[in-house]
């Protein structure tokens, strides 16, 4: 005979509402970040917005413990533990948390390293992120910047990138493989094309792609890895679907930011040489 007294707080714990998960906002800075305008931060945050939990990461391993929060803003000093390892830090905490966006607010009084940095790192995650020069902007200034960041956590999780991939792709419903293209990008999904003619995607379909690998990539994992994704959504014309990663592990999120980045930095080179020929010819005329 079941225990009465047991079932009931069982009846009753499964009747009552479930705690919601807090959200954090971790605010980190060097040790030679302004003292006075950090106070006037936190006491913004904590004046305007007190659902949420504010933490103050004092190193790298704070920072990376916080993985499995539901962080709302990263509001970081670009000098926190040094420029590059800060990009490299984010980057990773951003590779960790791939399921969710974590958006970055970078407080610098050097944008122009940090978005040569973010560039050559982080770019196919700047959807989401965001930076102000503190220096030679007004406490209001700097607060709006904050609400913006605190506000927006919900648009797109990563920003498209226009490319023009030739790959092939292996159907799990037909058990086969088809070449296709990869029209554009990110780190949460793709426009994929499908190369053969009267061959249709549909909803729900899933795919395995094999994602083609730069040199270096290629002495750990081979020409190509392996990347579950799901058809989301089908243009009219059934050739091409909007599909997103699935399941991704951490090492196929770092190989899939490694291979965005590369392709724009390739195009972005060849747009630039297509633009001096041009010139070149127009001055010859």
């Amino acid at each position: 005979m079941i225990d009465e007294k047991r079932g009931g707080k069982v009846v009753d714990h499964l009747a009552a509402p479930r705690k919601k998960k807090r959200d954090f906002l971790a605010f980190a800075v060097s040790e030679n970040f302004d003292r006075s305008l950090a106070l006037s931060i936190d006491a913004y945050i904590g004046m305007n917005f007190p659902g949420l939990t504010l933490v103050h990461p004092e190193g790298m391993r704070d920072v990376q413990r916080l993985v499995n929060r539901e962080i709302v803003l990263l509001l970081l000093e670009d000098k926190f533990v040094g420029v590059e390892q800060t990009i490299s830090l984010v980057k990773a905490l951003k590779v960790k948390k791939s399921e969710r966006s974590l958006p970055v607010l970078f407080l610098t009084d050097d944008p122009g390293r940090l978005i040569s940095l973010y560039h050559e790192h982080l770019m196919a995650f700047q959807e989401v992120d965001s930076y102000i020069a503190y220096r030679n902007a007004t406490e209001e200034q700097i607060f709006a910047k904050i609400r913006h960041g605190i506000n927006h956590q919900n648009s797109r999780r990563s920003r498209r990138y226009k490319i023009n991939v030739g790959i092939t792709y292996h159907h799990l419903t037909k058990d086969r493989e088809f070449p296709g293209t990869l029209l554009d990008m990110s780190v949460h999904g793709a426009i994929l094309k499908c190369k053969e003619k009267d061959v249709t995607f549909r909803d729900g379909d899933q795919l395995r792609i094999n994602l083609p690998l730069n040199e270096k990539a290629r002495v750990e994992m081979g020409d190509f890895v392996k990347i579950s994704a799901k058809v989301r959504r089908v243009f009219i014309g059934g050739s091409e679907a909007a599909i997103s990663w699935e399941h991704l592990s951490e090492n196929q999120l770092y190989y899939i930011t490694e291979f965005i980045t590369e392709s724009v930095r390739l195009n972005m080179t060849q747009n630039i040489r297509i633009d001096k020929m041009k010139a070149m010819k127009k001055v010859r005329v």
